[in-house]
Formats: structure tokens, sequence, C-alpha cells
């Protein structure tokens, strides 16, 4: 075996031993009282009271815990929160949590939130290795100007970026748009919507505008309307 050949053999044996890692362990920082639970398992712990772990860069804290010790996860009860560096928070009442892939399964009462945005359903799931968190049965995002609802969505932290479907209205102080499926970037603060959508102004003479895809800049008002776009005036109702 030459020298080439022998570099390559031990940069793939490296790899594969990267590869095989074990993930990390859940690590338990603090609870007022710990007991074993043969209910569960003899590598079952149950945790009550001011409960905090640790895992990789995540810190999380509950009211009390079941650690599952073989399958690296824990199940979290009561003022569960999860802080993911400085600019991501995530709070609920009941945590369903697995170390090996870091999915977190959040129930009730969600608060989602990072530096631009928060968001709050009932139900999410939340990975905390690619900091995608998705709902599914409804959800509310609020931003410094902006109000979006939808039946589903995903938020891509890294990104920056926001996905509904199903359902999708965006309130804006000067108008509120309708549509299935919208895409919304919290920086730029701009929406790309695909599919029917209806954009309709506030004020004494509203305007509505209908198209089939573009995107809206909330902030400057800036627009692109592409297929089978039409608009509109309305004049408001005069009262009495």
């Amino acid at each position: 075996m030459n020298f080439k050949n022998l570099f390559v053999f031990f940069f793939l044996l490296f790899s594969c031993y990267v590869g095989a890692q074990s993930p990390t362990k859940i690590e338990l920082i603090h609870a007022d009282f710990l007991e074993g639970n043969e209910e569960f398992g003899k590598d079952v712990r149950r945790l009550i009271g001011n409960v905090q772990f640790k895992h990789d860069s995540a810190l999380m804290y509950c009211d009390s815990a079941y650690l599952f010790a073989i399958t690296n996860s824990l199940d979290a009860f009561g003022h569960v929160r999860i802080l993911q560096g400085d600019t991501i928070s995530l709070t609920g009442d009941l945590l369903k949590y697995d170390g090996n892939t870091k999915t977190a399964r959040m129930f009730d009462n969600i608060i989602f939130r990072d530096r631009k945005m928060t968001l709050t359903t009932q139900t999410l799931n939340y990975n905390l290795a690619t900091e995608v968190a998705e709902y599914i049965n409804g959800g509310k995002i609020v931003d410094e100007e902006n109000v979006l609802v939808s039946s589903s969505g995903n938020y891509l932290s890294k990104e920056k970026k926001l996905l509904f479907r199903d359902s999708v209205v965006l309130t804006n102080p000067r108008y509120v748009m309708n549509t299935d499926t919208l895409h919304y970037f919290t920086l730029t603060k701009t929406a790309f919507f695909y599919g029917p959508c209806t954009i309709t102004s506030t004020g004494k003479d509203s305007s509505v505008i209908y198209c089939e895809n573009g995107w809206y800049n909330t902030t400057t008002e800036k627009s692109y309307f592409g297929k089978k776009c039409l608009a509109q005036k309305q004049r408001a109702k005069t009262v009495g």
C-alpha cells in the first residue's frame, strides 16, 4: 500500500469513527428531589422541583420530569422552558425530548421566541440541531408590525424564514392578505405568495388586489404581482 492509498484509508476510517460516535447524553444539572421509578424501568429517574437539564448548547427547565437513561430521552412537566443560545426560547406545559435525534415535542400553551418574532400554538415539533420548528394544528406569529395565522407552518430559524400553509392570513396596519401558501422572511419583512391571494388595503378608499403569485415587502410596500393579477378600488360605505 503506497502513501496515497494509506492516507485515503485512514481518512475513511476516521470519518467512519466520527459518524459512529454516540450522541451526547442528556445531563442532569439540578433537581430538589430525585428517586427511581421501577414502574417505568430500573434506569428511569423521577425528578421533582426546580429541575434543570443540559444537552449540548441547550438548557431545559421544568417543575418535574422523568429521565430515561437507556433511551437518552426525557418527559418534562410544568413550566417547561428550553433556551438555545441567546436567541431562541421555547416554553410550554409538556415536553417529550429525544436526545439522540435532538427533537423536542412540546404541547399546550406554547410560546416560541427569537429576536424577530413570537410564535404561539398548542402543538410544536422543534429540532434543536436544524433549528426548524413545525406546527400542524394552527399557529399565530407576531413580529414588529405583522400578525400571521395559518393552519400549519414551519419556522426555519437559521434562515429567518416562515412557511405558512392553509388558511393563511397576514394582517398589517395598512392591509390584510389572504392566501393558501405564504413564505415570509422576518429580516426583510417580505412575503412571497404562491396560489390564489387577495390583498385588501384599509382606508376610506380601499383597494383589492387578486393575484396567483408574487411578493410584497410589508415595510417598503414594494411589490411584484404575477399570474392573473386583478386590481380594483372599493369606496367605503357612508353611514347615516
